[in-house]
């Protein structure tokens, strides 16, 4: 699936990739897609940083490349994504960016729940986390 979408990008989607000085290979990636639902708007299908990049910035920055595909795009439509209920670093993150969680879903036929975040306004994800006017 992931060599198809790098290929032949689709031109309602748009991945982004980390990768840091000194560091071989990708630390992280975000994959949006525009129009994934007409209420939620564009979804982040994807994202991931590296474990051992984690905490400095590289998600916030992939983030904000996201809203601002979504902007340049599709200005006035919302952001949302999925995240696992039991990941709770990743809901603190969503949480610290402005997202807010608007639904939990059952995972069946796997254990467990997914919780929709929300960002009405995705400009929301290009203001820093630690602005103090956020």
């Amino acid at each position: 699936m992931w060599t198809d979408r790098l290929e032949h990008p689709a031109p309602a989607a748009r991945t982004v990739v980390a990768a840091r000085t000194g560091f071989v290979g990708i630390v992280g990636f975000v994959h949006v897609v525009l129009d994934a639902d007409p209420v939620w708007g564009s979804l982040i299908d994807n994202l991931h940083v590296a474990h051992d990049a984690k905490r400095q910035g590289i998600g916030a920055s992939l983030m904000a490349q996201a809203a601002q595909f979504v902007i340049g795009e599709r200005p006035g439509t919302p952001l949302y994504l999925f995240v696992l209920g039991q990941n709770r670093a990743g809901q603190a993150f969503y949480d610290a960016r402005g997202g807010a969680c608007v639904e939990t879903r059952s995972r069946t036929p796997q254990p467990g729940t997914s919780l929709r975040y929300a960002w009405p306004d995705p400009a929301r994800l290009l203001v820093p986390a630690d602005d103090p006017d956020r």
